[in-house]
């Protein structure tokens, strides 16, 4: 239809008579950017606006829902909680404190929630309490938030509101994203920029300058933004400002400013006077954009930069180092891809030289201290990476992406293991033994992880150990990986080619692909680095053959207490290495080592007789199973009517044992609401209410294990003396009799 345009801006329209006449388009978002359009069906089309993307098939009457993951963050940082909090603020939307892991099964709708500032830029909580937040937006604007509460107040260094205006007019020009950052050595000392760099030492109640304007204040740039038809002077559009700042974390007071106009500043005397380290134009090129800068960890010389010209029609990646305060600069893009433009650097601060970048098609890592980088792509989609944080306790590396939100890559310690190990220096071709590199200390925690496959929650992190190791190939022996107690007594042991049962695996050739290796406890296999996670729980109970139907409880095995551990790598008998690592305690909670103690003790009794109770469940099926088939094979019908009536009371007997120690009438979950559950049950059942909380069990725990323990006992006597006198009795007389049968005994 050759008169059917659609014009995309905040709001879409439509017209069907080429113009003359437009009508508005109600789509789910504002701020259209962009419209694919069916060729062979003009009612189908797909707009891409602020809230992601929606399909409509009847000519825009109805949009699908807003359901891609698709948030755009600014910039992101993370807090010191257990679990740590992630922040950030996303385009057109709010902004959001979110839960890195939760107690449940995964990351979900009430685990975030909007606290300051808006859609655009810096959020950070205050280092001394999570619960206050200070969040930027545009104008100028900024606020500071109490979760608890729900107190929002602005607390703008200038609050004048300058909306439609030019940055000529601007007494203060804040860009839509200006920097808000706490100092790392004063949990107190806050800075934000503008053209100058603002203080705080009261939450943003009062603020000083501490800089002359550190942009090149080039008044041809300063002007209204827009054409002859539409301006749009939000504050996205303010120019020249500081763009990025930060304080050493080496050394109180050296303080690094750049601006979106290619300056470079720093101060060496907690902002009394600045000296101008720029990046020659020969190095970067003019009106580059200063887009991170992060001093070093580790050294008060160092400080790494990352810088755009891409609105000056220059995609290449621009990072920089300084090792002598900005006298001279090293660029440091060798590994990324010319088209790359970089977004972002950060240096790991439990590893020096160890770096990240975010560029707009994904993030690269060096190991060298930029001399080389490479893709740290693994499964993250393609996407714009505008920021990266550390989290130094937890060894966690977080991005926040321009369309596919926020992601986590869990565990960082094979990074600052792997380069430094013995057997990876000199860049070795082929390392010819397994080695095990050191765990991460792993929390006792609830929860579990996940993952959606239509996305609309977030993925929890492993709850486990994560136990990385190295192998050559395909190994032709078994390897197993054993766990010990900080007594040396062994917990668990993995194998790869056995089950958690120890009961062998059929291997095929195909058997080591990625679907069969996540078969529950088969050690992975391939060829590098391979990564298991121990669920840090002790064996299984034995588990009641021909029946899994339990409603109380399960015979899941008891979770390992915080305290000091081991894993050994064995292929065949032979131990390859071993390590050491720790469970730690959640700190939220209170419980004692002494209480720790006392709940796995009673677990591990549970465990215990409830492997007894299903013992004794096989026993008594198994031999009940080989009379009647006995007797079901006996020829003479006389005869096996006399050795049936001769047996029948015991088996009468073990029948009776057997249903008071377990429901053998349930065949599906159902059943057990017709017909009861029994002691089984019952005390797998006490065993999950003693672990469902990291504490002390009840007194009353203790009393209803007692009792069942004690009536699980009589069954196991009575059976016993089955076992003990009428079963040999049973195989006598069909000795007597000379007839061919199984020694029931066995």
């Amino acid at each position: 239809d050759v008169n059917g345009i659609i014009a995309l801006n905040v709001g879409a329209w439509y017209s069907h008579d080429g113009g003359t006449t437009w009508a508005r388009i109600s789509n789910h978002h504002g701020d259209n950017h962009d419209l694919w359009w069916n060729p062979g069906e003009s009612k189908n089309w797909i707009m891409g606006d602020d809230g992601g993307g929606e399909i409509t098939f009847d000519g825009g009457k109805s949009f699908s829902d807003l359901d891609f993951p698709t948030g755009q963050f600014y910039h992101v940082s993370v807090d010191n909680d257990f679990p740590y909090g992630v922040y950030g603020c996303q385009q057109d939307n709010s902004s959001i404190k979110i839960k890195s892991r939760t107690d449940n099964f995964s990351i979900d709708a009430g685990d975030w929630f909007p606290v300051a500032g808006g859609e655009a830029g810096y959020l950070v909580s205050d280092p001394l309490d999570s619960h206050i937040t200070y969040g930027g937006e545009y104008d100028g604007q900024m606020s500071r938030y109490n979760d608890i509460t729900r107190q929002y107040q602005y607390v703008n260094p200038y609050p004048e509101a300058w909306i439609g205006s030019g940055s000529e007019s601007k007494q203060y020009r804040f860009q839509w994203t200006y920097p808000i950052v706490f100092s790392p050595h004063n949990p107190k000392e806050l800075f934000v920029t503008s053209q100058f760099v603002h203080r705080s030492f009261d939450g943003g109640n009062s603020w000083e300058i501490i800089s002359p304007d550190l942009t090149r204040h080039d008044p041809n740039t300063m002007k209204r933004s827009g054409g002859p038809i539409t301006k749009d002077n939000t504050g996205a559009e303010v120019y020249p400002t500081i763009f990025s700042f930060a304080e050493s974390f080496v050394q109180q007071g050296i303080l690094w400013a750049g601006s979106d106009d290619g300056l470079v500043h720093v101060s060496k005397d907690d902002g009394k006077s600045w000296i101008n380290a720029s990046i020659s134009n020969s190095q970067m090129g003019e009106w580059a954009m200063i887009s991170i800068i992060e001093p070093s960890h580790f050294d008060a010389a160092t400080c790494y930069i990352a810088a755009t010209r891409y609105k000056s029609d220059d995609q290449k990646p621009y990072l920089f180092r300084t090792s002598d305060y900005g006298k001279t600069w090293k660029q440091i893009t060798k590994g990324i891809p010319e088209n790359a433009y970089t977004r972002c650097i950060r240096e790991d601060p439990n590893k020096k030289g160890l770096l990240y970048a975010g560029t707009e098609t994904g993030i690269y890592v060096s190991f060298d201290d930029g001399a080389r980088w490479q893709s740290l792509q693994l499964n993250l989609p393609v996407s714009p990476v505008h920021d990266i944080a550390v989290h130094k306790r937890d060894k966690d590396l977080v991005i926040a992406t321009h369309g596919r939100a926020f992601w986590i890559l869990d565990d960082l310690s094979a990074f600052y293991l792997l380069p430094d190990h013995p057997r990876m220096k000199n860049d070795q071709p082929g390392l010819s033994a397994p080695f095990l590199l050191k765990p991460r200390d792993a929390y006792k925690f609830q929860g579990g992880s996940i993952s959606s496959a239509e996305m609309q929650t977030g993925q929890n992190a492993p709850n486990g150990v994560l136990i990385h190791y190295y192998i050559p190939g395909k190994p032709e022996k078994e390897l197993k990986l054993v766990f010990y107690s900080a007594k040396g007594d062994t917990i668990i042991t993995y194998s790869s080619i056995k089950d958690k049962k120890g009961e062998p695996i059929k291997i095929s050739k195909d058997f080591y692909d990625d679907k069969k290796m996540k078969r529950d406890g088969i050690l992975p296999v391939d060829s590098g680095m391979n990564t298991f996670v121990w669920d840090m729980r002790y064996p299984d109970a034995t588990q009641a053959e021909g029946t899994n139907i339990m409603w109380a409880g399960s015979v899941v095995g008891p979770v390992a207490i915080p305290g000091n551990y081991s894993v050994k790598m064995l292929l065949g008998d032979s131990v390859l290495d071993q390590q050491n690592f720790s469970i730690l305690k959640d700190p939220r909670l209170a419980t004692s080592d002494a209480d720790y103690a006392a709940q796995m003790d009673l677990l591990m009794k549970i465990n215990k007789k409830l492997s007894e109770t299903h013992k004794a469940i096989n026993d008594i099926n198994k031999v009940t199973g080989q009379i009647n088939s006995y007797l079901g094979n006996v020829t003479d019908t006389a005869l096996a009517s006399s050795l049936r009536k001769s047996i029948q009371p015991v088996i009468d007997s073990l029948n009776l044992i057997a249903e008071k120690l377990y429901n053998p009438r349930a065949k599906a979950i159902q059943d057990v609401l017709a017909h009861p559950i029994q002691l089984n049950d019952k005390l797998a059942g006490l065993g999950t209410i003693v672990s469902y909380a990291d504490a002390k069990p009840t007194k009353a725990a203790y009393e209803v294990f007692a009792d069942l323990s004690g009536r699980i006992d009589i069954e196991l006597v009575k059976l016993k003396k089955i076992m003990d006198e009428q079963i040999p009795a049973f195989n006598r007389l069909i000795e007597e009799k000379k007839i061919p049968a199984v020694n029931l005994k066995k």
